[in-house]
């Protein structure tokens, strides 16, 4: 080979690291990026993903029952995200939104057997691009083209409650390792049917003798004709108990964490969705844009991070770019979301409009309103439910094209519809809802 020709070569490859490098900084946002270190080297991510679970139901948002103490001591003394939202509140194209940092809309997921295209680019893929050792330990049969994005050899699929088994091996054989890794832990425990291990059956004030698991088709039911009171509070009470043995499994996992992992690893604790339990006569989720479905625990904690509380609405899709941000890595331009490090690290950041949304079909033999999940690229008016907040409003465009305009400070759990009252705002109120009424317009 002669020296001109290494010269061209070289030159080329130096050329493509440059266009890569504009591609993925070209949107990158103008605020500062990334000062978080560990022991003065590149932090470590692992990334805790409990399907299904509510921020509503854990003690560090306020929740009354012991469902979540040790996550509450141990996430307490990091950074919690008070307004988390999902941007859709069903597991596969929640799971496709924060992968990509792109709205449910452009995502054209339909069912399970739907793959994510390979144009979509996923956060995983960034980090192997950087250098970063990447690994999902999954629940088996979840993947659709989401997990098949880690570094092969390393997406691992396990039964519920295996995932932290796993995961925990794969960190103790990596614990003196030197190249920087992400890893990602997916359960599906909480999810229904809600039938906690018998250890955990009398707690919460459950009556004897256990009765027996809450499946889908009860919910099915429960959506169709409602619930008695005390039917209602066993779907809650079950529920809880399956998010405390939730937590007793994250308490067992964090103690077999090595100490050489521990000191250079942030931390990161959400979920895909929340569930409801009949506070807008909807039981479980993919079904309506209300809190109970959307509120989603985020969660952060690391050695080099202060405790604190950020009360600013953020949502899942800001998950990706943050996570790129916590290696030190620019963001994709294809990314919509915006990265939280500097929320994280006590900073401020400009006012965003979470959005959430749904499409819907109506199941004409259930007597009731039925939602089911169609995430499709088809225009705006089509697509159903959409939903906007923005600091304490949220609007939402519901299925027949109505609009419900909610106070979360005065009224969150969203019970008191508003848009009938836009004159007795104020006029910078009347500024903020008229600007999401004209974001939801067919």
């Amino acid at each position: 080979m002669t020296i001109r020709l290494v010269k061209i070569i070289f030159a080329v490859v130096v050329l493509a690291g440059l266009v890569w490098t504009f591609e993925l900084r070209k949107t990158a946002p103008s605020y500062s990026s990334n000062n978080i270190s560990c022991g003065g080297s590149v932090c470590n991510v692992v990334l805790i993903v409990n399907d299904t679970l509510s921020s509503r139901h854990l003690g560090l948002y306020g929740y009354s029952r012991a469902t979540s103490p040790f996550i509450d001591q141990y996430f307490g003394q990091g950074v919690v995200f008070k307004a988390a939202s999902a941007n859709v509140p069903w597991t596969l194209p929640s799971f496709a939104s924060f992968f990509t940092s792109n709205f449910p809309h452009q995502i054209n997921f339909e069912n399970y057997s739907d793959k994510l295209s390979d144009k979509f680019l996923t956060f995983p893929e960034v980090l192997r691009s950087g250098g970063v050792e990447t690994a999902g330990v999954f629940v088996t049969g979840i993947n659709n083209g989401i997990f098949s994005r880690f570094d092969v050899g390393n997406r691992l699929g396990y039964e519920d409650p295996f995932t932290f088994a796993a995961a925990e091996d794969w960190l103790l054989r990596r614990q003196f390792s030197q190249k920087p890794f992400f890893l990602m832990i997916h359960n599906r425990i909480v999810h229904d049917p809600y039938d906690p291990p018998t250890e955990y059956r009398s707690l919460f004030g459950a009556p004897a003798p256990y009765p027996g698991s809450v499946t889908d088709s009860q919910i099915v039911k429960a959506n169709e004709q409602g619930l008695e009171p005390g039917e209602r509070q066993r779907f809650i009470r079950q529920y809880d108990q399956e998010i405390r043995y939730v937590d007793d499994l994250t308490k067992g996992f964090f103690a077999a964490i090595p100490e050489e992992v521990l000191k250079k690893t942030i931390f990161i604790l959400t979920s895909d969705h929340g569930e409801g339990f009949g506070e807008h006569r909807r039981y479980s989720h993919a079904n309506s844009l209300y809190g109970e479905v959307l509120d989603v625990p985020l969660l952060i904690r690391g050695p080099s991070l202060t405790s604190r509380v950020v009360s600013q609405p953020v949502s899942l899709i800001d998950l990706a770019p943050t996570i790129v941000d916590i290696f030190g890595l620019p963001r994709p331009a294809s990314f919509r979301g915006h990265s939280l490090l500097p929320l994280v690290n006590g900073e401020t950041l400009p006012e965003e409009t979470v959005r959430t949304e749904l499409a819907y079909k109506i199941w004409p033999d259930t007597g009731f309103e039925t939602l089911t999940p169609a995430i499709r690229t088809t225009p705006l008016k089509e697509r159903g439910y959409v939903a906007l907040r923005r600091g304490d409003w949220k609007l939402i465009r519901n299925p027949d094209l109505k609009l419900e305009l909610y106070n979360l400070r005065s009224d969150p759990l969203e019970t008191v519809n508003l848009i009938e009252h836009r004159g007795d705002l104020s006029a910078a109120d009347s500024t903020v809802v008229d600007s999401l009424i004209e974001g939801v317009a067919p």
